[in-house]
């Protein structure tokens, strides 16, 4: 069915232009607002096959967020040909729902309404904060496209996906995001991405010749174009859709896989760049909506479990919230200073001593770390945080310790038990490899391959990516490292793993020409 330009939803492009702006500021404002109030009652957490989602919300609405949620990872398996096995816990992504975008704003001291979410991919554990989202709305509210378009991400790198070039990343993502979740139980992909058409206003400042054709550019410096993701996202939507295009995709994921470069792919199977430009604007002239349907019964969601939080995981949990964004300094000491209060307050929840671990940990306090989640495991000896942070205490303080080797052998029992009880959680492979580093030793075969798996298991975590490419380009992997690099080398929110990762890749380039 075709729709006149002007019947799109006309939302603000500013909205999802940067959601990561302002981070910091709005989850130290969260944390301490959060902490100074009573916990809230009803909040709950939903745990799937993809996703662990926290809502302070009604248990009925949590579960039909998180099914929604399921359903799309499901929609894209189908429609990208891409079977993924179903994830380890720790691989599941965290979604926290924090709060509407009134009280964000407020959080931020009246700050910038471009803040619509943001994800955090980590091997220790990817999360996503997203404000409230109203599921029954008859627009699809924009934190809501943020997320689907983050966790497309997400799921692409999963799939070894992620060494495509920049448009083709972005454009996908915003294929996928513009799902349309129907009352039947399916999903439809191709409907127009509203949200991006105020940026094709400005689409001329991003050209398909510097998008395509310039290997030499950082596409991290065209991202900031005022038309870039808006074109990226057309440009994927023209190509998969329009008959006298058919093939020329899958042709061109061909072509740079084995070898070719970007423009060089880009010319031999698209054709000239000016005529493709015309053959774009026309396409947008001129839409048409192609909608690829996957079918409720093609979808496999699994059960999604919702439980309502006690009062000792309610109270800590803007802490946690606080930690899994990421602390350092000041605001460290402070957070471990919230959770040794709650503590006090809780010493019998295994939860809040090991969110206590983490904060002392991160406030480089390793003895109380270790003490604090030793009494977290007395309560719960399966408690993956506790292991965790245990773990990373004892190996900080190995080595100064007496007997280095006798105390990394001490952390490494702490990893292995946790590797026991979670076979594909990375960081055990990660510690394993670098307990043979840090002391200046060789690693071994074995621990080698648990660095590259760990790689495998979160290929959304950059400075992985890069470790396993040193370790590799180290052994003459030369082809292998080049791979892992050229997955973050030109992300554009790579930031400095993505320099690091074009420097290595600019070494590994004059190595080869002598």
């Amino acid at each position: 069915m075709r729709a006149g330009l002007g019947g799109w939803p006309a939302f603000h492009f500013s909205e999802v232009l940067n959601v990561k702006l302002h981070l910091f500021r709005f989850l130290i404002a969260l944390a301490c607002a959060a902490s100074a109030m009573p916990a809230a009652a009803k909040w709950h957490v939903a745990g799937s096959r993809h996703f662990v989602v926290y809502v302070d919300g009604e248990k009925d609405d949590v579960e039909r967020f998180a099914t929604l949620l399921e359903r799309y990872a499901s929609a894209i398996s189908v429609a990208s040909g891409i079977d993924l096995p179903v994830p380890s816990p720790s691989a599941r992504l965290t979604v926290f729902v924090v709060d509407d975008r009134a009280d964000m704003r407020k959080l931020l001291n009246g700050g910038s309404r471009l803040v619509t979410g943001f994800y955090l991919p980590r091997a220790t554990g990817s999360v996503a904060f997203v404000p409230s989202i109203d599921l029954s709305a008859r627009k699809y509210p924009v934190p809501l496209i943020v997320l689907l378009h983050e966790y497309a991400h997400h799921y692409m790198a999963l799939g070894n996906r992620s060494t495509a070039p920049l448009w083709l990343r972005e454009g996908f993502a915003e294929y996928l995001a513009s799902a349309r979740f129907l009352k039947d139980g399916s999903v439809e992909f191709g409907h127009p991405a509203s949200h991006r058409w105020r940026e094709l206003l400005f689409m001329e400042k991003a050209p398909l010749r510097e998008m395509l054709g310039d290997d030499s550019r950082d596409p991290a410096s065209q991202a900031s174009y005022d038309g870039y993701y808006g074109k990226a996202w057309l440009l994927y939507h023209y190509l998969a859709t329009s008959p006298e295009r058919a093939g020329q995709l899958d042709a061109y994921r061909s072509a740079i896989a084995s070898g070719t470069s970007p423009s060089e792919a880009a010319r031999a199977i698209f054709g000239e760049f000016a005529n493709l430009e015309r053959a774009l604007l026309n396409h947008y002239r001129n839409w048409e909506t192609v909608a690829v349907k996957v079918y409720a019964k093609d979808l496999s969601t699994g059960p999604v479990i919702v439980t309502e939080l006690g009062d000792a995981e309610a109270t800590i949990l803007p802490v946690e919230m606080q930690l899994k964004k990421g602390v350092s300094g000041e605001v460290a000491q402070g957070a471990a200073v919230t959770a040794a209060k709650i503590a006090e307050r809780y010493p019998d929840s295994a939860v809040v001593l090991a969110d206590l671990a983490h904060a002392l940990f991160d406030a480089g306090d390793d003895a109380g770390s270790i003490d604090a989640a030793n009494r977290a495991l007395a309560l719960d000896p399966t408690n993956k945080d506790a292991l965790l942070y245990k773990g990373y205490a004892l190996f900080r303080q190995a080595p100064t310790a007496a007997d280095s080797d006798r105390a990394y052998g001490e952390a490494m029992n702490v990893f292995a038990a946790l590797n026991a009880l979670e076979n594909d959680h990375p960081v055990p492979l990660v510690q394993l490899y670098r307990s043979f580093v840090e002391r200046g030793l060789e690693p071994t075969e074995q621990a080698k391959q648990a660095l590259a798996r760990a790689a495998e298991l979160a290929p959304h975590d950059r400075y992985l990516q890069l470790a396993a490419a040193a370790m590799h380009a180290r052994d003459g992997r030369i082809a292998e490292a080049q791979r892992l690099l050229s997955a973050i080398a030109f992300d554009p929110h790579g930031e400095d793993a993505a320099s690091q990762a074009r420097d290595m890749l600019g070494q590994l380039g004059m190595a080869a020409q002598h």
